[in-house]
């Protein structure tokens, strides 16, 4: 006979031997025990996973002759035909090579006929997804009202390309992805049953690459027990069979943990030097990262929810301990930003190295409740320390500006009753002072008043008159000012006193406001002199500062300067 690769040799032939999918199972078993067969089925899901496999057995069930419970007997003539697939009354049907409406012509034709052994035609249409529209459209009808003794089985990868008028005529059937463990499990069992040793880890690294497809596994699985029948280590195994080595995964994400920037580079030198595919070593380093998140989020519940072995999970629960969420969150991201510039980088090692040397410079992370918690305390502790200072600091304020003010200042801050020649006013204004006539005008809502005065000097402060020179850019030097605010200062220091408003002067007599204009006057006049012309053509330069020329300074000619 001739050799049966594992997929077909280790085909489930009954219900109860089918891996992963015990939900499917329960309800057509139920279904056919209380004689309740619809008369079309959709079985969709992933590769591998079990759909035609399930749809061949519900075809030998319905039509066992000496079935006595939910499973077939697989020893009858109806039986055996259909394992083989030489049942004429059992058509599997590839829709992606019979996809016209041509070929649902000849099948709306044949529904007709009776089946020739069998209780039941079964016609199981793989991959149904594949039909044209009016495909479709033609099994539509037929597939609504079919003949009491046709069923149709249809399967798919893609549920969300066929009609929803075919949907709504079918009992639909999810076939879900088969865990990592179980995969393990029945390839141990095949294994054993083929008398060939592999470790358990060997095991686990292939059914975690099958990505949940049972058919996949045992693919890998056949061409593994090729390979060892003349002998082989477990590192040459999974170099076969193009696999990342979960060790070297470990060292990488080690290295970025611990902020190695050498063991990082080493651990892509030796990915390049095995053959690995930079843009797999960076997934396999993604969904690395993404199992640790998951595990120190949920904590319990996250072993549910990391489809990994035993030991895997123990190594990886050790090392949730040296990486804080944020940082695991930040890696993923980066991660996956990086497999996207993998995928179209002419330098894929320079371009992982790269990634993998920035990872090593992040930081440690911390979210953001925690630093506003941080900010909180910092807040209450700068609080406190500011209220237990606070008296303290104002004293030493006080002191410090009674030793640094100036000597106007000085006299101002005392009573007005302080000068040597006023005795009496001492007596009657103690707290009587500039500033706090000052203070006095805004409690007025006098502000600009107080501003003006403020930013003058007080040339003369006595019991009988207070004289004060404004700033030269405040032109309000005027009788009804002058009047107003001698009646505010009567009104604080006393009814004897006289308030004297002048302007500010420059240093030659002159008001300040005089002195910019004859400024200004001098810069234009410097500007059209032709010799300056000429010196700024030559040199290229601007006109800083204009000072007029002193009739005892002397200077240089334009004849002496060199210039014509």
């Amino acid at each position: 006979m001739a050799y049966l690769v594992i997929a077909r040799k280790w085909r489930p032939q009954t219900f109860d031997e089918v891996v992963g999918q015990p939900h499917v199972v329960k309800i057509l078993k139920n279904a056919i025990e209380s004689s309740r067969i619809a008369h079309a089925y959709l079985f969709s899901g992933a590769r591998g996973v079990g759909k035609t496999s399930v749809a061949r057995i519900l075809a030998k069930t319905i039509n066992c002759d000496q079935r006595t419970g939910p499973n077939p007997c697989n020893r009858c003539m109806s039986c055996t035909s259909i394992t083989r697939g030489a049942s004429v009354d059992v058509l599997e049907i590839d829709a992606a090579s019979n996809r016209g409406i041509d070929e649902i012509r000849e099948l709306r034709e044949s529904v007709r006929y009776l089946p020739a052994v069998s209780k039941y035609k079964v016609y199981i249409i793989d991959e149904v997804h594949m039909l044209t529209g009016p495909a479709f459209n033609a099994l539509l009808k037929t597939l609504e009202e079919p003949p009491g003794h046709v069923i149709f089985v249809l399967a798919t990868t893609s549920p969300h390309k066929i009609p929803i008028t075919i949907l709504s005529r079918c009992q639909r059937f999810d076939f879900r992805r088969i865990p990592v463990e179980k995969i393990t499990r029945h390839l141990k069992k095949i294994i054993e049953a083929e008398n060939v040793s592999l470790s358990e880890s060997v095991l686990a690294v292939i059914a975690r690459e099958a990505d949940g497809s049972m058919r996949d596994a045992q693919s890998l699985l056949e061409q593994v027990l090729t390979f060892v029948a003349g002998g082989g280590s477990d590192e040459e195994v999974l170099e076969l069979l193009g696999i990342v080595d979960q060790k070297l995964v470990q060292e990488a994400a080690d290295a970025i943990v611990g902020q190695d920037i050498t063991g990082a580079i080493r651990a892509v030198n030796t990915a390049y030097g095995r053959g690995y595919n930079a843009e797999r070593f960076c997934q396999e380093l993604a969904a690395y990262f993404r199992n640790l998140l998951v595990l120190k989020m949920a904590g319990g519940e996250g072993r549910k929810l990391v489809d990994l072995p035993e030991t895997a999970l123990e190594d990886l629960e050790k090392r949730t301990s040296q990486v804080n969420e944020e940082n695991l969150q930040f890696y993923c991201h980066f991660l996956m930003k990086g497999i996207n510039e993998l995928r179209f980088s002419s330098l894929p090692r320079l371009t992982l190295e790269m990634i993998l040397v920035q990872l090593c410079k992040i930081p440690t992370l911390h979210g953001i409740p925690a630093i506003v918690s941080r900010i909180k305390e910092m807040e209450r502790r700068l609080l406190s320390h500011a209220k237990a200072v606070a008296p303290e600091r104002q004293a030493g304020q006080r002191r410090e500006a009674g030793e640094q003010a100036p000597v106007v200042s000085e006299q101002l801050q005392k009573p007005l009753a302080e000068t040597r020649d006023l005795p009496d006013f001492r007596a009657r204004k103690q707290d009587k002072t500039w500033d706090g006539f000052l203070s006095f005008l805004r409690s007025r809502k006098k502000r600009f008043l107080a501003d003006m005065l403020g930013n003058g000097k007080v040339l003369a402060f006595g019991e009988s008159e207070i004289k004060v020179e404004l700033n030269s850019g405040l032109s309000l030097v005027d009788e009804s000012t002058t009047r107003t605010v001698t009646g505010l200062a009567r009104e604080f220091f006393g009814n004897s006193v006289q308030v004297v408003l002048s302007r500010g002067r420059s240093a030659n007599g002159n008001s300040l406001g005089e002195a910019k204009k004859a400024q200004k006057r001098l810069y234009e006049e410097a500007k059209s002199s032709a010799p300056v012309s000429s010196v700024l053509d030559i040199l290229g330069g601007q006109i800083v500062e204009v000072k007029r020329h002193s009739q005892d300074e002397e200077g240089l000619s334009l004849d002496e300067n060199g210039l014509d």
